[in-house]
């Protein structure tokens, strides 16, 4: 489900030009520009991440900030005092939204992305950049930052989620509102809370369109 949102975040994000000369055309490439922020995140700083044309470290790489900040919680500690003594992990399942249709250019990358799907090298996604950016408007033109990994605690997030009692999708509570971190990263990491959501504001939840919107928007 994260995959799909990442890639509905760059469809509507592209200008006309965008869809047409390079999403429409490069569905492949698409895909593997997730499974690179995917691999990234699995494999963290000391794990290399193996492509065609060879092995790479996480920092050699740059992608948009939001995608730093997903890799970055792929490992969330509690708060300061379990640093050394375990994080507090997202729970393995994946989040429910409510049944929503794919627009065909997303079908078309989703299909190219499985467990075959190689991921791209630093200089590959320079150039992705680069090809997404070329027919963007000056101010909507992607930035990139090196992926550098920092400790976050639960306590910098807005809201977390939990899923609801009858399994159909998840809740988002409020957590901490003075937190820099939107919930929306919170449904992205698929962080919970580990407090139950009875003894927690429990907010209206934002719909799969709302999140990817957010992304590049942010």
């Amino acid at each position: 489900m994260v995959s799909n949102i990442f890639i509905l975040a760059f469809l509507w994000y592209a200008s006309g030009k965008t869809v047409r000369y390079f999403l429409s055309n490069k569905a492949t490439l698409v895909a593997r520009l997730i499974k690179t922020v995917e691999v990234i995140a699995v494999n963290g700083k000391n794990e290399p991440i193996e492509t065609p044309n060879g092995k790479f470290y996480a920092e050699e790489y740059q992608l948009p900030k939001v995608f730093v900040d997903y890799i970055n919680c792929a490992k969330v500690n509690f708060n300061q005092e379990s640093v050394g003594c375990g994080e507090f992990m997202p729970k393995g399942h994946e989040l429910l939204f409510p049944k929503y249709e794919l627009p065909s250019e997303v079908s078309n990358i989703v299909k190219c992305l499985d467990t075959k799907t190689n991921p791209l090298s630093p200089e590959e996604v320079v150039a992705f950049f680069k090809g997404y950016n070329e027919n963007q408007g000056e101010d909507e033109k992607l930035e990139t930052m090196p992926v550098k990994f920092e400790r976050h605690y639960l306590s910098e997030f807005q809201e977390l989620v939990t899923l609801k009692d009858d399994g159909s999708g998840f809740a988002v509570v409020e957590w901490n509102s003075a937190g820099p971190m939107s919930g929306n990263m919170a449904i992205l990491a698929n962080l919970q809370s580990p407090v139950d959501v009875k003894y927690l504001h429990e907010k209206k939840a934002p719909t799969i369109e709302e999140v990817a919107r957010w992304i590049f928007r942010k």
